[in-house]
């Protein structure tokens, strides 16, 4: 998944390309060719790596095609971390994919350049409010209008060896502080480290920084939606890297998610925070009689001064209205966000995706997955997370949040993750850490930022 752009994309770029879209738009009759009438083919850019997953989205393609037999859904797989640059790349040379799956941040910078195409037939056809979860859509409607849809979600938690912890006489960690001396206990270098988190880019620290702000009660964006990188908040989450850092591997800023998750399953780490496709990880590499949830633990994030929180993995779904055949993405949407194959594709990674859909939620064919019902344990936690309202997508702590458009480019700068690495590798004060986030960020909004607020 260590994709890589030919060159980077600019906003010039960008907007050249939309131009040139937006007038290839305007020629169009009134009248335009019915859907399937010539062929066509529709790229889907998504983020799943797992065969099971893509062979659901390559089934639905296909059951599309025996419907539409001019049409060829062309589905590529790209890791989250490089998804937006390749998305960008895409639309900077004119030719964007008609389909993806992206952050919620992302649709914000879309729908604030006119890129995309409203779903709200896709999401009547579907099922409507009678199917999809009322607090999703809340986060994917503004201006009167469906932008995305999220596929499926999940949310992050803290995966612990509760095994070792047992044998150490500790109890599950409740709080930032017990979590700290928890990991303190069962840290054995350079065997065994208490924690370990993924540096090795802007995405990973991204998600790490929101969760420690938000669990102090922090914000990311002030009440005009602008930055508010510098708080006292901020600060809490710096000084607890400081703390973590001792009970954290040496090399932990060059590891990415795939390592914390090989690092669990293979006894190096005592803890980590992971979703619910380490057990893929757990299933190659633990010890037999380690897989099972007495071993591995699911637990909800610790307390900071605020409460609990995390990221919700809303999987946002989208269609570039700029894109050659949008008419007829929205109808192969149509298809593959249907509960039956938005069961499927949950059932392919069932710790991992949960359902958008509400049947889904009562199909026996689900709820009685062997999968599901041996770790319970690790779902459970995540469903505490959506019903206390402690989960939220990357960047948005509350719903305004969701329509600032520019924090996919602040998200994808980096900022944050430089911050963390300043004070803690350069001696760089919180402060002046802080201030040149701030700065950075408030450039970037500077640069991009429509002055028009969306009407929620």
């Amino acid at each position: 998944m260590k994709n890589t752009c030919a060159r980077k994309s600019t906003r010039r770029d960008f907007l050249k390309a939309a131009a040139a879209g937006a007038a290839a738009v305007s020629t169009m009759g009134a009248s335009p060719p019915k859907v399937g009438a010539k062929p066509v083919k529709i790229k889907f850019f998504h983020t799943e790596p797992d065969p099971k997953t893509i062979k659901v989205i390559n089934d639905a393609a296909k059951a599309f095609k025996e419907k539409y037999p001019n049409i060829t859904v062309e589905a590529s797989s790209y890791g989250w971390s490089v998804m937006e640059q390749k998305i960008l790349a895409a639309h900077a040379a004119g030719a964007p994919p008609e389909i993806a799956n992206t952050f919620g941040t992302h649709i914000a910078w879309a729908v604030a350049r006119g890129v995309v195409r409203p779903l709200d037939d896709v999401y009547k056809a579907t099922g409507g409010d009678k199917e999809w979860h009322e607090d999703m859509i809340k986060l994917v409607k503004w201006d009167g209008k469906i932008w995305s849809l999220p596929w499926t979600w999940g949310t992050d938690c803290r995966l612990i060896r509760a095994d070792l912890a047992r044998e150490a006489g500790l109890k599950d960690p409740q709080t930032w502080d017990e979590f700290l001396e928890w990991a303190q206990a069962l840290t054995k270098p350079p065997d065994r480290y208490g924690f370990h988190l993924a540096g090795n880019a802007a995405l990973w620290f991204n998600e790490d920084v929101f969760e420690f702000l938000g669990q102090q009660g922090g914000q990311m964006w002030d009440g005009d939606g602008l930055p508010a990188l510098v708080s006292g908040e901020m600060n809490d989450a710096i000084e607890y890297y400081k703390k973590l850092a001792p009970v954290m591997p040496p090399g932990w800023m060059a590891d990415g998610y795939v390592e914390t998750m090989s690092a669990m399953a293979l006894g190096k780490s005592a803890s980590a925070n992971l979703w619910g496709r380490t057990l893929g990880y757990l299933e190659q590499y633990a010890p037999p009689d380690k897989q099972n949830p007495e071993s591995f633990k699911m637990l909800r994030m610790p307390t900071g001064k605020k409460g609990r929180f995390t990221q919700d993995g809303f999987d946002n779904i989208c269609i570039y209205s700029n894109s050659r055949h949008p008419e007829e993405a929205a109808e192969f949407l149509k298809l593959f966000l249907l509960p039956e194959w938005g069961k499927r594709v949950c059932l392919s990674v069932p710790l991992h995706m949960f359902p958008s859909q509400k049947s889904v939620l009562k199909d026996p064919e689900y709820t009685q997955n062997p999968t599901l019902k041996k770790w319970k344990q690790w779902t459970d936690p995540v469903w505490e997370n959506r019903k206390a309202g402690d989960a939220w997508p990357l960047f948005v702590m509350k719903n305004a949040d969701i329509t600032v458009p520019y924090a996919s480019e602040i998200a994808n700068a980096g900022i944050l993750g430089s911050m963390i690495v300043d004070v803690l590798t350069k001696g760089v004060k919180n402060k002046e850490a802080m201030e040149t986030a701030q700065a950075r960020a408030m450039k970037i909004a500077a640069e991009t930022r429509l002055i028009r607020k969306p009407t929620r």
